[in-house]
């Protein structure tokens, strides 16, 4: 079997996640069948299974780097930051994320899975963070359910009440 390059192999990794991103947009965790996600990442079942062993194994690494890209914007811009990033995200894609929430209480094998990744929420460490998470929690509710609200005046406020 002739060796590719690790360029090769993430631009693989890429597409597969890009294409298995729009498929659980679209028609949730449970609606991603292997049909769908072949047809939206445009590659056969062996070569999407190859480098991810399992349709879950694939929503956890969706699931993962989004948790990543939402800490990284918190911790980079702040509350502000991140309010504004989610008002201009993707109804449908928080709409998964919502899917997560709800399967991480639901899902056993998803649960252990997010666990072994050690990708736990902390408690909050202090009642503004707690009313932060709890605004950012709610943001992501509206912007799933299709909701456009003006997001500076949140900030504002919940930057007030925090400070």
């Amino acid at each position: 079997m002739p060796k590719v390059s690790e360029a090769h192999l993430e631009a693989r990794r890429a597409q597969i996640l890009d294409g298995a991103r729009r498929c659980f947009a679209r028609w949730g965790y449970d609606g991603a069948t292997v049909p769908r996600l072949e047809q939206a990442i445009g590659l056969s079942h062996g070569a999407i299974f190859n480098y991810y062993s399992s349709k879950l194994e694939l929503f956890v690494a969706l699931a993962r780097e989004e948790h990543e890209r939402f800490h990284a914007i918190w911790h980079e811009t702040g509350f502000a930051g991140l309010a504004r990033h989610i008002a201009e995200a993707d109804p449908a894609w928080l709409g998964v994320y919502l899917d997560l929430h709800r399967r991480l209480h639901t899902d056993p094998a998803l649960r252990r899975k997010w666990r072994s990744l050690h990708l736990e929420e902390p408690p909050p460490r202090s009642p503004g963070r707690a009313l932060a998470l709890t605004i950012l929690n709610g943001r992501v509710f509206a912007r799933a359910s299709g909701a456009e609200i003006d997001v500076e005046p949140i900030v504002r406020l919940t930057e007030k009440l925090v400070d």
